[in-house]
């Protein structure tokens, strides 16, 4: 076996390399360790590797004859790049210099912040108004808000313009507005004026709306977000599904408003009025019986016992809406929600893919740097 390290440095190392770290990566995903699951081990190791690989390429400009011989080496830069390719290892880059507002531990810190400041507001919905101490909440307040404006700076400051191509951003900046006027315009203002304008209750909903900061939580959990994403990505569908839901029942609304007569055929039925005495009433009743609400006891049997014919009409609806649309509606869901999980998926490859080729780059610097006489091949003693 020792006689094997005889080999050529170029595209037979390369091969092997490769070989050898994707081997390596498919135990990991067989024993349920995958490591482009989560963003921050790749990223740490990564950047890791990349030193490593830079110590070496130092060590090797620094010794003058070391680098006279890597430049008589017989691999060259586009030699290793043709290796990778048929390999099918695409050599992906990635930016030297990842912002602070890119990095996922500042994705932590803030996801942090916001779960502490969900559970304040649920504390300070039952001490606030039970005359608690008033300065805790406005130290709180002014916290949070200093932590919002410094997060919108840092991302105007990285991002610059394209802060503003997020939706997200909009949401955010809309936030930090309503935590500003919280922490730092109410409080000056006096009682008498809020009265007077008839802004207390509004002003009472913006804090309301600072619940929305929970949705970004979400993204900062996959599996969560995933979910969430799916559901958004449907909605288009769900409107026409729920429109389409809507004329079914208003036709067999029109229909059974026509036909049940509470004056005449079901006057000994003392909800009859209350169930179908008008439109919108019967629709209402539909739709109590599409859920399957108690519309047995309380809606079939009455009618059925009066007038059986109705038995097959019900089953009908049920069989249209409870069994039918609704299901549609799930799957559309859960279709989305698939199509998002593949879009991750080939996110979490190209990190993968990163990785990849940096591992073979720190072990394409080893087997130079082994190379001691540049001879493009590599000896027992080397």
């Amino acid at each position: 076996p020792l006689q094997s390290v005889n080999s050529r440095v170029g595209t037979m190392s390369s091969v092997a390399a490769a070989s050898a770290v994707a081997s390596y990566q498919a135990a990991a995903n067989a024993n349920g360790k995958d490591a482009t699951d989560e963003s921050c081990s790749w990223q740490h190791e990564s950047k890791a590797q990349a030193g490593e690989a830079a110590d070496l390429r130092r060590q090797i400009s620094n010794d003058p004859n070391r680098a006279d011989n890597r430049r008589k080496s017989l691999v060259s830069d586009q030699e290793y790049k043709d290796t990778l390719k048929k390999a099918g290892i695409e050599d992906v880059n990635e930016p030297a210099f990842v912002p602070i507002v890119d990095r996922p531990q500042f994705d932590l810190a803030i996801g942090a912040v916001i779960s502490f400041n969900a559970v304040i507001m649920g504390f300070e919905c039952d001490f606030k108004t039970h005359g608690g101490d008033m300065l805790v909440w406005r130290i709180l307040d002014n916290f949070f808000c200093i932590v919002w404006i410094g997060e919108m700076i840092l991302k105007l400051y990285y991002w610059r313009q394209n802060y503003f191509k997020q939706a997200w951003n909009y949401l955010d900046l809309f936030l930090v507005l309503i935590a500003i006027n919280d922490a730092w315009i109410m409080p000056f203002l006096q009682a008498e004026a809020l009265e007077s304008l008839g802004a207390i209750r509004t002003v009472r909903m913006l804090r309301i709306l600072r619940l929305l900061r929970l949705v970004r939580l979400m993204k900062m959990f996959r599996n969560l977000w995933l979910i969430v994403s799916g559901f958004f990505d449907s909605l288009s569908t769900l409107y026409w599904v729920l429109l389409l839901m809507s004329l079914v029942v208003y036709i067999f609304g029109v229909f059974l408003r026509t036909t049940i007569n509470c004056d005449d055929q079901f006057a000994g039925w003392t909800d009859c009025y209350a169930m179908f005495g008008s439109i919108p009433r019967t629709m209402y009743t539909l739709f109590q019986v599409l859920t399957l609400e108690s519309w047995s006891m309380a809606i079939g049997r009455p009618i059925f016992e009066v007038q059986p014919a109705f038995f097959p009409i019900f089953l009908f609806f049920l069989f249209l809406t409870t069994f039918g649309l609704l299901n549609i509606i799930v799957g559309v869901i859960v279709e989305n929600t698939l199509n998002v999980a593949q879009q991750n998926q080939e996110l979490q490859d190209k990190r993968a893919r990163q990785r990849l080729v940096k591992d073979l780059d720190t072990l394409r610097v080893v087997f130079e740097e082994a190379d001691s006489d540049g001879s493009g091949t590599l000896e027992l003693e080397e």
